[in-house]
């Protein structure tokens, strides 16, 4: 049973995510609110009115384990046979199924995922992904009927700076809005720590390169986001290391300000007892000696 706070927190999220969702009939929107309401998965599947991976895995009011792996399987189970169905929204352009179940859990950071609370997103994210990388780590929700059970991690790096957001927004920012002031959206990132610190070694090294990629780099001829990554990567290492970020010199600040300085001070201490790259090392001395114009400078 969820309380009255959470009922208010989920209904503004459910407006924010499916609210944002264009051409939806009242049948569909109807179908998938019932889901939200009531959770139940097999009569949202047997409805077939806007059958939504995004929707199956996170919409549903029920947080437990059980569920989560039951209606994950239920929706993947429909969608696989059913994959030219007029209401399968499981858009494979550009990715495979495998990437596609994938990016499909990266979405615990984003407007779906807030719609679990902050202790079963934790429950969520270790049973995904485990308490440390595995680069091999298979999906622990297996679809039987499919015989299909894809890797969890395929984009490590888009994994990892999503993390690096979060502790980034946890530790330094300020200018929240109110309502992530009222739920603390950013305090979910803090137990995920202990898997940021083994993914963090392991993403390519060229994020760490002192030239700055544009977002449209490409990687084996495919799109890459080592723009953005870099970007993400160098703002939450300055500031780490007491580097204001060009908004924050705008403000009138020599220093990022700090919300939690004994958990600032464990996670630097524990990044600088990390093997990193040869990269990281350059990087940082050039954060260092460059100051803030160094976070957005391409050398």
């Amino acid at each position: 049973m969820i309380n009255q706070k959470s009922q208010d927190y989920r209904q503004v999220w459910y407006d924010e995510d499916f609210g944002q969702t264009s051409d939806v009939t009242a049948k569909q929107e109807k179908s998938v609110r019932q889901y939200f309401e009531i959770g139940d998965i097999h009569q949202y599947i047997k409805n077939e009115l806007y059958i939504d991976p995004y929707v199956a895995t996170f919409y549903a009011p029920h947080h437990d384990l059980d569920h989560f792996s039951e209606r994950v399987m239920a929706c993947w189970d429909w969608m696989l046979s059913n994959l030219k169905h007029k209401e399968n929204k499981l858009i494979t352009e550009n990715l495979t199924l495998e990437e596609r179940f994938s990016v499909i859990f990266m979405q615990l950071f984003g407007r779906p995922g807030y719609l679990l609370p902050d202790e079963f997103h934790t429950q969520v994210f270790f049973m995904i992904y485990g308490t440390e990388y595995e680069p091999d780590r298979l999906s622990p929700i297996k679809i039987a009927s499919h015989d299909f059970q894809p890797a969890i991690v395929t984009r490590p790096d888009d994994l990892c700076t999503t993390l690096i957001m979060g502790l980034r927004d946890y530790l330094f920012k300020t200018d929240e809005n109110e309502f992530r002031r009222q739920y603390k959206t950013y305090d979910r990132y803090k137990p995920l720590t202990g898997y940021f610190l083994s993914i963090f070694p392991k993403i390519n090294s060229e994020c760490f390169e002192l030239t700055l990629y544009d977002r449209f780099h490409s990687i084996n001829g495919r799109r890459s986001g080592f723009g953005h990554n870099q970007a993400r990567i160098r703002s939450f290492i300055a500031q780490l290391w007491g580097i204001p970020t060009k908004l924050q010199v705008e403000d009138g600040l020599d220093a990022p300000p700090i919300n939690d300085i004994e958990f600032h001070a464990y996670l630097k201490k524990s990044i600088e007892g990390l093997t990193m790259p040869d990269e990281y090392y350059r990087l940082l001395d050039f954060l260092i000696e460059s100051g803030t114009d160094g976070i957005q400078m391409s050398v």
